[in-house]
């Protein structure tokens, strides 16, 4: 566990990530962003036959996804009287910057 850890905390840089992206996994498969995987039937919804999306797609519908759910939860604070805490710091950036001036 503190293996796993510490391998969490050093994060590898940008160009080294990208690299490991297009590097051949050790399966041969690799991992090529265009590369389509199957989905079950009807995920796409209706009239995409067959249902398949890249890597990078899929990536992409969690991030989708997520950002969703943190817009449900702004508008619940929101009717509830809270200022949401990204709205919070970035009053606060504000408030520091004309201070500054």
């Amino acid at each position: 566990m503190k293996r796993l850890a510490a391998k969490r905390k050093s994060t590898p840089p940008k160009d080294q990530i990208i690299e490991m992206l297009r590097a051949p996994a050790r399966n041969g498969h690799g991992y090529r962003a265009h590369r389509r995987f199957p989905l079950r039937a009807g995920a796409d919804g209706p009239g995409h036959d067959p249902p398949a999306k890249c890597r990078f797609e899929m990536i992409l519908s969690v991030k989708e996804h997520e950002m969703h759910h943190r817009g449900q939860l702004m508008l619940i604070e929101r009717l509830l009287g809270i200022v949401p805490t990204m709205t919070r710091e970035m009053q606060s950036r504000l408030a520091a910057a004309v201070a500054k001036r």
